[in-house]
């Protein structure tokens, strides 16, 4: 295995982020440690080897897009020998082992990349249980996604139905005649030869379109970071990303004014070093507001624990009496 540093401007990230999109306040906060000196595990890259300068980034997207808004242009990497299809098979996996928490969205997208590449991935259609190793995610989940795009069964052909044969009826007809001088110069009658009858025309059966397999849509029920369901009335709680974006526009601030400041620019000669202080309790603060889990007092009925929200800071999660913190709520 070799680490080594890569120009950022050679990974190739196409078709390898197996999450939905890239959490924002995840980078703004990468971005802020590696400007402090934090120092951060190397990005797993495959390539051919020999050569080639193709180089396939499996691990590590969030931390590429922190560094280049610090303005790096150079990452250290964990070299590993391997196509597209090798990197893909790390990436689908690792997101399962560590990072930010996957979501039911980053699921069925990791699940979607493996299906369409499973050809190359597995050399067929894989097993439920194959998928969900290679995928990180639960035979259960893996099942209803095989289920809902396989296609569906072409129908049986059938027989065509016959009626039954009427006997045929014949008319007796004298045969056509036409008259015809013989080499003797008589005229004669000559029987007329009938043509061939015309084949019948063979009715065309208008075409029946194919059956299609009904939409199953599945009712996702909203959980907490610990598997608590949470109540309908504090569900919009739960959709903290304003608060996320106002975190990642402060933590920007931040980087840019510290840049500024440690640069020694002439704008910011003026600036006190207390704004970076606020902007650092500014941060923590609004951090902090974010919905941490439904309340284990009361289960998102309202109490003084929560201040009668329903649901809990993660100070205040912090606060609950130990047999409260359980994952599976109170006991």
């Amino acid at each position: 295995m070799l680490t080594m540093q890569v120009k950022i401007a050679q990974l190739d990230k196409h078709g390898l982020q197996t999450r939905c999109a890239l959490d924002e306040r995840t980078v703004a906060e990468y971005a802020e440690a590696m400007a402090d000196g934090a120092e951060f595990p190397p990005v797993v890259v495959f390539s051919e080897g020999g050569r080639s300068k193709h180089f396939y980034l499996a691990d590590g997207f969030h931390r590429v897009e922190a560094a280049l808004r610090n303005g790096q242009d150079k990452l250290w990497c964990d070299m590993r020998t391997g196509g597209f299809i090798d990197a893909l098979r790390f990436a689908l996996s690792c997101n399962a082992l560590h990072g930010k928490r996957v979501t039911n969205e980053d699921k069925q997208n990791a699940l979607r990349m493996a299906w369409e590449n499973r050809a190359q991935l597995f050399g067929a259609d894989p097993s439920a249980a194959l998928l969900a190793k290679t995928c990180g995610v639960a035979v259960r989940t893996a099942q209803s996604y095989i289920a809902e795009n396989l296609p569906a069964p072409a129908p049986m052909p059938t027989r065509p139905t016959r009626g039954k044969r009427q006997p045929m009826q014949i008319a007796e007809v004298e045969p056509p005649t036409r008259q015809v001088v013989g080499t003797d110069g008589k005229v004669r009658a000559m029987p007329v030869r009938p043509a061939a009858p015309a084949a019948p025309a063979v009715p065309v059966r208008p075409s029946q379109p194919m059956p299609t397999r009904p939409d199953k849509r599945r009712h996702v029920v909203p959980v907490d970071r610990y598997g608590t369901e949470i109540p309908v009335a504090i569900n919009d709680a739960f959709n903290g990303g304003v608060l996320a974006d106002i975190c990642a526009l402060i933590s920007k601030a931040r980087c840019a004014l510290r840049k500024g400041m440690e640069d020694k620019l002439p704008q910011f000669a003026a600036v006190r070093q207390d704004a970076l202080v606020q902007l650092d309790n500014a941060y923590r603060f609004v951090s902090a507001a974010e919905a941490h889990c439904v309340c284990r007092m009361c289960q998102g009925t309202g109490c003084k624990a929560c201040h009668g929200r329903g649901w809990q800071t993660e100070e205040e999660y912090g606060r609950n009496p130990k047999e409260f913190q359980a994952a599976g709520g109170a006991v």
